[in-house]
């Protein structure tokens, strides 16, 4: 195991024993999140008040991300309130350089997709409490 390795799992180890957050994120605080995990999200925790099905809630996964999708392509901003706000945003021709060769190379006109995080998101990312809550 290198340093580095040793270094961080001693650290969450740390953070496990005495209950605080890690300062370094661990391999499973960067798990990525699929469909179907929000889909089992939602299968839980619909499971005793409306009990859905799987595929119900799955349906209702791609539907929402259909929607956004579809503003996004619209040009539309898409804010979801206490987690922040997806902008269209255009991008003007410049002239880039390839780190490797350190050649001119132009990059061309495009649209990006931005995100940007609420207030509320990035208290809780930062382990405080937004007074709003």
């Amino acid at each position: 195991m290198s340093n580095r390795n040793l270094s961080d799992a001693l650290k969450a180890r740390h953070a496990r024993k005495y209950k605080t957050k890690p300062l370094v994120a661990t391999e499973e605080d960067c798990r990525t999140i699929t469909r179907a995990d929000l889909a089992e999200a939602i299968y839980k925790s619909t499971s005793v008040s409306a009990p859905l099905s799987r595929t119900d809630c799955a349906h209702m996964v791609e539907m929402t991300l259909a929607e956004i999708f579809d503003r996004l392509v619209a040009r539309e901003d898409v804010k979801l309130s206490s987690f922040g706000t997806f902008t269209v945003r255009a991008k003007k021709e410049r002239i880039g350089r390839n780190p490797k060769t350190g050649a001119d190379a132009k990059i061309s006109a495009r649209l990006v997709v931005v995100f940007k995080a609420s207030n509320v998101m990035r208290a809780r990312i930062n382990g405080q409490r937004e007074a709003s809550e």
